[in-house]
């Protein structure tokens, strides 16, 4: 095979939304570029659905249905494409893969992350790949999830949301040794996602040179959209997503308030203070040193 599957599993919020607008705008550059991008489909023969169903089904959150005929179909396809003398790379950068990185009753950052790696794993087996892992400071991290949390309609209650931050285990280490035994440590890359918005056009070429893409990049065409929310939003949020009947509406409703919050001035709201991010850096800043690469 001349080319290999590259799986960028996340984390969530590390611009990963906006690396997957960009790769669906730029798909036929970067196929240029011998980089097949899979997008995002709802049709359940397509490799992310599969891939989506088939980690879902081992976490215990779903069915994994017409498993024979839907894996089979994927992994051909991949052989075929991967097979191709144009192509470096079949790139699936989906970080819902490994489920979501906080359950109130379970104290760990993403808890079903094992069980969907091994799944993965089984299921790649026959297939050269790459995984790709981008982490984040652990307050900065929780501040946007919280956030992402409202979004979506789920409101959790700040004490307890902070209370599970103190006893928790929010070490990314877990997660980078279970894809190392899984994958091979020379097949996974970790990469850090910058405090500093000056590094990013770093991190945004040191990403896209580990997906295989080789040639130049500009960073400044990732868009990257505030959609923080100030504290005045989260409390309508609060209150108005509870009463909304469903997804779309909770959806539509979340666009509405980014249009309006993203052009007006204000603080971020942040759910973790300065103290608790003075305790994360102290428990976690230098673990986080040794496992990611940082773009400077």
């Amino acid at each position: 095979m001349t080319g290999k599957l590259v799986l960028h599993l996340g984390a969530h919020k590390t611009a990963t939304t906006a690396i997957q607008h960009y790769c669906s705008e730029e798909k036929d550059r970067l196929r240029a570029a011998g980089i097949v991008y899979v997008g995002h489909t709802v049709k359940p023969f397509s490799t992310y659905r599969t891939l989506r169903d088939l980690t879902q089904e081992a976490r215990g959150e779903g069915k994994f249905e017409f498993r024979e005929a839907r894996s089979k179909l994927v992994i051909d396809n991949a052989e075929k494409v991967i097979n191709r003398a144009d192509v470096r790379s079949l790139l699936i950068p989906w970080e819902i893969f490994l489920g979501e990185p906080y359950d109130k009753n379970l104290p760990v950052l993403y808890p079903g992350a094992h069980l969907s790696l091994k799944a993965l794993a089984g299921f790649l087996k026959d297939l050269p790949i790459s995984i790709v892992f981008t982490i984040r400071d652990q307050w900065a991290f929780l501040n946007s999830w919280y956030l992402q949390l409202h979004k979506l309609g789920q409101i959790p209650d700040p004490t307890h949301f902070r209370e599970w931050v103190a006893a928790a285990n929010l070490s990314w280490r877990p997660m980078v040794e279970t894809m190392k035994e899984y994958f091979g440590a020379e097949n996974v890359t970790v990469l850090t996602y910058p405090a500093n918005s000056a590094t990013q056009p770093d991190y945004f070429r040191d990403l896209f040179k580990a997906y295989g893409y080789v040639d130049p990049i500009n960073p400044n065409s990732i868009d990257r959209k505030n959609e923080s929310w100030p504290s005045e939003a989260m409390e309508i949020a609060r209150h108005v997503m509870p009463l909304l009947p469903n997804d779309r509406e909770r959806y539509l409703f979340r666009l509405k308030m980014d249009d309006v919050f993203s052009k007006l001035p204000g603080r971020q709201y942040k759910v973790l203070d300065e103290s608790a991010q003075l305790q994360l850096a102290e428990k976690y800043a230098a673990e986080n040193t040794t496992l990611g690469t940082s773009s400077k």
